[in-house]
């Protein structure tokens, strides 16, 4: 995954298709915690689904999701 992130470039404009996406993806990175996991998922399905969110974070981090104006955490 680091060789695929490597190539990514920041972005200055998401599309709107890119934006609902994103904001999906972030809310997920933001709202599943340890007591959810716990909850619904066996111990190797967490620790895979926390690898998952990781690379998540990672690729809006790398994109500049997170610093885009019109993204849905941003919008008032």
């Amino acid at each position: 995954m680091k060789n695929k992130l490597d190539k990514l470039k920041k972005k200055e404009t998401f599309t709107d298709e890119e934006d609902y996406v994103y904001s999906l993806m972030g809310w997920l990175v933001a709202n599943a915690d340890d007591d959810l996991t716990k909850k619904y998922l066996d111990h190797r399905n967490r620790r895979f689904f926390k690898h998952s969110l990781e690379k998540i974070r990672n690729h809006l981090e790398v994109t500049g999701w997170y610093e885009h104006s019109g993204n849905y955490f941003t919008k008032r």
